[in-house]
């Protein structure tokens, strides 16, 4: 279960769910470190403001992608070069004098649908790239 979620949902009775970022193991040893702490009121108190959820930069990092992630990376190296020929067709097209005001009004839109797309997918195969193989 670690290999497959990054979030959990916890469901501790009486209506109450929390959510937690991290995987199962991670929760476990949040859970014990709790229950430490709460039979040993001599430690140190927590300082406002802090949760006892995992932060995202708290997370121990992965040495090495799962197979999903491989996959979307791969995947978004793909799309991203295909969203930039696109990108790069609309530009040159947009030199032509043929077209009138609406259909320049449209490649400009699409052009930059295309690179906020570009930006999100960027983003994610960044993220990716960072856990390495």
């Amino acid at each position: 279960m670690d290999q497959v979620v990054d979030q959990l949902f916890v469901f501790e009775g009486n209506g109450e769910v929390k959510g937690f970022i991290g995987n199962y193991t991670a929760y476990r040893d949040a859970i014990e470190a709790k229950q430490k702490e709460e039979k040993n009121p001599l430690q140190p108190l927590k300082q406002k403001g802090q949760s006892d959820d995992l932060k995202t930069e708290e997370r121990p990092k992965k040495s090495k992608r799962t197979f999903k992630e491989q996959q979307e990376y791969l995947s978004l190296e793909l799309e991203m070069s295909k969203l930039e020929e696109e990108k790069a067709t609309l530009v040159r097209s947009l030199g032509s004098s043929e077209m009138n005001y609406l259909q320049l009004n449209e490649l400009s839109e699409r052009i930059t649908a295309i690179d906020k797309s570009l930006d999100i997918k960027m983003e994610r195969w960044m993220l990716l790239d960072e856990i390495g193989v």
